[in-house]
């Protein structure tokens, strides 16, 4: 759970943990009694069992979730989910809200002869001709299997702290466990979530490529220095070099996720139950 102090005064709750007594007197002091809390979001499609909880304890806050939580959890009035552009552009320029590797393009092509412009044979003043792209990395509204597929979330960044809240698709262990350790992570360890190299990208050719992609632009537009990650670790100085490694030492797994998805997909058609998301271009809304 991350908390943000936005420039009101009021507070953003990101995602929830178990409240225990020690932990409800703190919010509640921080943000007088909840009357403070402008939202509570939920970051993560499978990150649910502790927001009825959280919501008893402060259901006046405006709640916004992904689809899934949506659908789990209907005791709580959620005000809306994160496909829709507008949730996500809410709280700019203090917080900014992107979904990774959900990519929405149109590209027009330009034929002009002199100060006009040809189509179909005909001099027209202006013309367009439109070609459609969509560009599909992961599953967001529908992760399948339930339970193996928790690869996507909602990134949240903070500008003026520079922190970036991740959960899962990013995770960082500053004292693995020895579960970790069997498996070769080592102190510090910044790594994906296993699931990238099963269900986590969308089982085409160009996937994992579309991942790596909106992860170099998120680099490039976010210069967060410190990283909040689920369950096991915060990054405090350096997350931004820290993740830029991870990215170039990930690229031959990209490679090979490719080419086994090309076998297996040569014609990249997305299986039944699995959503190209229309509503962001170039990681911006439309």
């Amino acid at each position: 759970m991350s908390i943000i102090q936005l420039e009101n005064g009021k507070f953003l709750i990101i995602d929830t943990i178990e409240m225990n007594d020690k932990l409800r007197k703190e919010i509640d002091q921080l943000t007088n009694n909840g009357q403070k809390i402008e939202a509570v979001i939920a970051a993560h499609p499978f990150h649910t069992l502790f927001f009825p909880s959280f919501y008893q304890a402060y259901p006046n806050a405006s709640y916004y979730g992904t689809p899934r939580h949506l659908r789990k959890i209907t005791n709580i009035p959620w005000k809306g989910d994160f496909t829709d552009c507008n949730i996500r552009k809410k709280w700019e320029p203090e917080v900014k809200l992107r979904i990774p590797a959900v990519n929405f393009k149109i590209s027009f092509f330009h034929f002009k002869i002199f100060k006009f412009c040809v189509f179909a044979g005909i001099f027209v003043d202006a013309c367009e001709i439109g070609i459609l792209r969509l560009k599909i990395g992961a599953e967001f509204i529908n992760p399948l299997p339930e339970s193996s597929n928790h690869f996507i979330s909602v990134f949240v960044y903070h500008p003026y702290s520079k922190t970036l809240h991740v959960d899962d698709t990013i995770m960082y262990t500053e004292d693995p466990g020895w579960i970790l350790r069997l498996i070769g992570y080592k102190r510090g360890t910044l790594f994906f979530h296993p699931s990238m190299d099963s269900d986590g990208l969308h089982p085409t050719a160009a996937a994992p490529y579309l991942f790596r992609d909106w992860m170099k632009n998120m680099l490039n537009d976010w210069k967060f220095d410190n990283i909040c990650t689920a369950h096991i670790g915060v990054k405090i100085g350096g997350a931004h070099e820290a993740v830029t490694t991870l990215l170039e030492k990930t690229e031959p797994v990209f490679a090979k996720l490719s080419e086994e998805n090309k076998k297996k997909n040569p014609d990249g058609i997305l299986p039944d139950g699995m959503h190209p998301n229309t509503n962001v271009k170039d990681d911006k809304c439309v």
